[in-house]
């Protein structure tokens, strides 16, 4: 774990590394953001092709992530017999804004992505003088604010667990149906309204979530899917600890914004020459 660890945070565009559990290797689920899907894929190729991983596979999120906190009155241990209902799907599509950033707009979105102290506005400034010593005044970080939310760029979501984190059972579930409208409305009826935290997005044809559960839900959980023969392909992962050692998240880097072309764009040659060097310095 260690040394994958330390060349997969040479890639400034990480976000995440939980390691799951698995029989037969060691397994890390990673997330990256990405502004280039096929550069991002090129350093997970040179990491393999190197021999620091045995293999990878890559998913691209393609839609928004959907949050659904527990329901403290709902079962813990849900049948999941209602998959297949008929229900009225939310809208996952990114959007398109006419909106510009401007400096002061990215440099504060990382503490709001987090909820810095509660995403207080003058904490978030004296955080910006403290540490960056960025002179922004109260005006330009209320205006900011006031503009993302105005615009549907961001919004308050709360993320609370049905039980404490450390009793929890945490797990990632992908699958694959025939039909993308039916993997949408299986993740939307996924433990609906039951005592059961879950994230869930679409990764291409694949559905992903991201659940929270107390740990008897996940002992009958494949078994339970089993039985729904719309369901072609599933991958269960739950995670080793939490947070555990190796556990590693941080917030959206904010660095790589170019202001001119309004894109965010992440240095991949300086990721590429920073593994290259440290693979030819291990090697001597």
């Amino acid at each position: 774990y260690e040394t994958v660890i330390s060349y997969l945070k040479l890639v400034e565009s990480l976000k995440w590394i939980y390691p799951v559990l698995s029989p037969h290797k060691r397994l890390l689920h990673v997330g990256f953001i990405s502004s280039d899907d096929t550069k991002t894929n090129s350093l997970l190729e040179m990491l393999k092709g190197s021999g620091v991983i045995s293999d990878y596979v890559a998913r691209t999120c393609s839609v928004k992530w959907v949050l659904h906190n527990p329901d403290f009155f709902g079962d813990p241990n849900p049948l999941l017999d209602t998959l297949l209902e008929p229900c009225e799907l939310p809208d996952m599509s990114f959007g398109a804004y006419d909106t510009k950033w401007n400096e002061c707009d990215i440099r504060i979105l990382p503490y709001l992505q987090v909820g810095f102290k509660d995403a207080k506005l003058i904490d978030i400034l004296r955080e910006e003088k403290r540490v960056f010593s960025r002179e922004w005044s109260y005006d330009q970080i209320k205006y900011s604010h006031e503009k993302m939310i105005k615009k549907g760029l961001i919004e308050k979501k709360y993320s609370i667990s049905p039980y404490p984190r450390n009793q929890c059972a945490h797990f990632v579930l992908f699958f694959k149906t025939e039909d993308i409208s039916l993997t949408h409305r299986i993740l939307h009826n996924f433990a609906l309204d039951e005592r059961i935290f879950k994230e869930y997005t679409l990764c291409g044809d694949w559905g992903m979530l991201v659940c929270q559960s107390h740990p008897v839900f996940l002992t009958d959980l494949m078994n339970k899917l089993d039985k729904v023969d719309e369901i072609t392909e599933k991958e269960l992962y739950q995670l080793r600890s939490y947070p555990g050692k190796y556990f590693y998240k941080k917030s959206v880097e904010d660095s790589p914004y170019n202001f001119d072309t309004q894109t965010l764009e992440y240095p991949y040659p300086v990721y590429r020459e920073r593994i290259e060097d440290k693979i030819n310095n291990e090697s001597l």
